[in-house]
């Protein structure tokens, strides 16, 4: 299985937490990206994204979708499915786009000391 996760390069917080997934899911590609004209490139701005052999996700469902089929034990691979399930993932969604949209202001909570993001 192939499992790929692109994060915004540009972002403190994400670089951070993408290196807490890659611990979480160590068979994970893990994938500084940028803005750009594919795929990763027009979403990376606005939401992480995961690639699972050729299927896409984003946000929340990008992290459930690694965990799922990633995850370095059984627990992580079980809160993977809790993510996804109907009653779930709208929060899941919803606690996302907050930090995602506060990224910038969390990076120096986990040491980030940078973030080229404009807001």
């Amino acid at each position: 299985m192939k499992l790929e996760f692109y994060f915004d390069r540009d972002c403190g917080f994400c670089q951070v937490s993408a290196g807490v997934l890659s611990r979480l899911c160590p068979g994970t590609h893990i994938v500084p990206a940028t803005p750009g004209a594919s795929y990763v490139g027009k979403n990376i701005s606005h939401s992480a994204v995961a690639r699972i052999n050729n299927s896409w996700y984003q946000g929340a469902n990008a992290i459930a979708s690694i965990l799922e089929s990633g995850g370095r034990n059984s627990g992580l691979r079980f809160l993977g499915r809790a993510l996804k399930n109907p009653v779930l993932a709208p929060f899941a969604g919803i606690i996302y786009r907050v930090i995602a949209l506060n990224r910038h202001r969390l990076g120096p909570l986990v040491g980030a000391k940078s973030c080229r993001l404009d807001h």
